[in-house]
């Protein structure tokens, strides 16, 4: 069974390391903190700095392409990620953005966003993973909103008219592909005052987001045959599908080797990443992934998606309601099968840390699935996670479609996705995953259930759930948590409106944060006509209540953020409770 080669894998090295440096490093296959803390981060991709985010999601809400104003977007897209508990942004680099014909960095607008978000990601404490190359299928020269002339003019780009394979099998664009990743880790970013080699910020590099390889009959038909052929005489095989696996194994092997180590003599530290794409890329790659689990790179990644096969393409034009479907044949599928994820248990991956690039609830809104997710994550080895990707405040209440998630629009989403950090960050890495619990799996520390369509997380320091009702899940949680967050009822604290809200217990306050209610003008997977998707309701009253830990506050006062009284509606001898509209109040204790 592949989790027996897990688990031996786990006790090889189950010890705190001893602090290498400043930088998050891997030792013996793991990934570690600078302390010497095993890793494991818990995110979203995020992406202010991208033309396509900007094109596809945030010009369509008239913003204009300026620096001050993407600035502020940024600000506000982090602190919605700080009330996610994100400690992890992934974000891919296009190079359309900001690079020449011949591959030079020149500064744009984008590039100057990206220095801005990751100085103030490192000033929250949120971890950076960065992917280098990526095209994503936009030219940023279409923006018909004009840019400034002089720093932030978008230049024409050596990788504007490339086809994904071209970055491994083009000799001329991995030069100019070096010269650009050179002089980025060389450049100083001007609001942190060091290097990109040198920024302790920064976890991951990842060298291309989902590398593309021909076929055989496909590159029969490139321009790289004549390559092959000189390749092809220097050996005695005859030309043949197994032949061009044999020297696309070598090609890709050659291409990690000589990225690693460009990287490494830039002077940049950080363990890099190879992407190892979706679930049953290995049934046509395994050559591929041969030359993988040989090369020097320290890290591999891959993606999860549960539902996107089940959708017609193209995905955005053919929605489908997802959020009842029942994934325990996938999940235990992809834990069990070496061609979906079980490869990441094989022996021959066991020096490679793991880490999960993208995943997402297609078409889903489930409050089960993140969490169902997340331990299946930790069984594979995955260290570190990062969904793809995160609604921006400034266009949130008009996003719908397969990948839909911010901390106002989608409530109990939201709520899971924090629940699901929980699990990820609490579970031991390569613990089995028991396909009887795949889906239905509750303890008195944590829980989900596709059934109840539920989620919780219960600890010392910190209470979380999603969906939760009185009759489902774990009720028997008896401990004073420092922290509560949530959407909808748990045995400490309750709301009936459908935000999520945060309850804070400090020595003489118990402060309590309600996010605005949500009411929805059509479903969230639907067609998007660019109409807004939904409305926030900051005025409607709802019942919150607080549990029997604050009966002893007999003499308190209620406030909210202007210091207006709010007086307490007593339904029970043991919880106070109140009609709250959304806002920030401070249950005060009097000495």
């Amino acid at each position: 069974m592949l989790w027996i080669v897990g688990l031996l894998i786990f006790f090889l090295d189950c010890t705190k390391v001893e602090a290498q440096n400043d930088y998050v490093y891997q030792h013996n296959g793991r990934l570690y903190f600078p302390n010497g803390k095993e890793l494991s981060l818990w995110g979203v991709n995020f992406q202010p700095n991208l033309s396509w985010e900007y094109r596809d999601l945030i010009r369509s809400r008239t913003i204009p392409l300026a620096i001050d104003t993407m600035k502020y977007i940024t600000d506000r897209g982090l602190e919605e990620l700080e009330q996610m508990r994100c400690g992890l942004i992934r974000c891919h680099l296009t190079p359309v953005d900001f690079t020449d014909q011949d591959g030079n960095l020149v500064e744009s607008i984008f590039l100057d966003i990206l220095d801005y978000m990751v100085a103030r990601a490192k000033a929250k404490g949120i971890y950076i993973s960065l992917a280098l190359i990526n095209h994503m299928g936009h030219n940023p020269q279409a923006v018909s909103n004009p840019l400034p002339k002089g720093k932030y003019l978008v230049p024409n780009s050596f990788m504007t008219t490339l086809k994904y394979h071209d970055w491994i099998y083009s000799p001329d664009v991995v030069v100019k592909s070096k010269r650009w990743i050179k002089q980025l880790l060389n450049r100083v970013n001007p609001y942190t005052g060091v290097t990109y080699a040198s920024e302790t910020g920064i976890a991951l590099y990842e060298i291309i987001n989902e590398p593309r390889y021909l076929s055989y009959e496909a590159f029969k038909e490139s321009a790289y045959v004549p390559q092959y052929k000189m390749w092809l005489e220097k050996t005695t095989l005859e030309d043949n599908e197994q032949a061009y696996y044999h020297y696309r194994k070598g090609l890709v092997l050659n291409y990690i080797n000589e990225m690693h180590q460009w990287v490494r003599d830039c002077d940049a530290p950080q363990p890099l990443v190879w992407n190892c794409n979706w679930h049953k890329m290995r049934i046509d790659h395994r050559d591929v992934f041969e030359a993988v689990a040989q090369s020097n790179i320290e890290v591999v990644s891959f993606c999860c998606y549960p539902g996107q096969d089940l959708c017609k393409r193209p995905y955005y034009k053919n929605p489908i309601n997802l959020t009842e479907t029942d994934y325990s044949d996938f999940l235990t599928e992809c834990y069990q099968n070496p061609d979906w994820y079980g490869w990441t248990l094989l022996p021959q991956f066991a020096s490679k840390a793991k880490v999960v690039y993208e995943f997402e609830t297609f078409y889903n809104q489930s409050s089960y699935l993140y969490p169902a997710m997340a331990r299946l994550f930790r069984s594979l080895g995955a260290q570190a996670a990062t969904m793809w990707h995160y609604s921006l405040p400034v266009y949130a209440p008009y996003r719908i479609g397969s990948h839909v998630l911010n901390v106002k629009t989608t409530p109990s989403k939201a709520a899971s996705f924090i629940v699901a950090g929980e699990i990820f960050k609490h579970t031991e890495l390569y613990a089995p995953l028991k396909p009887a619990k795949v889906v239905e799996n509750c303890s008195q520390n944590y829980g989900y259930s596709f059934k109840q369509n539920a989620s919780y997380s219960y600890s010392n320091e910190l209470v979380v759930f999603s969906n939760t009702s009185q009759q489902s899940l774990n009720d028997g949680y008896n401990r004073e948590p420092k922290k509560i967050i949530g959407c909808g009822y748990s045995a400490k604290a309750s709301y009936s409106g459908n935000a999520i809200y945060s309850v804070n217990y400090e020595s003489d306050t118990i402060k309590v944060n309600i996010l605005p209610n949500v009411r929805y003008n059509k479903d969230l997977w639907s067609l998007s006509n660019g109409d807004c998707v939904l409305d926030y309701d900051y005025t409607t009253p709802y019942e919150f209540s607080l549990s029997s830990e604050v009966r002893n506050w007999l003499n308190y006062r209620l406030t909210d953020t202007e210091k207006q009284v709010v007086t307490p509606i007593w339904q029970s001898s043991s919880d106070l409770k109140f009609q709250l509209v959304p806002g920030t109040y401070e249950l005060i204790k009097f000495k």
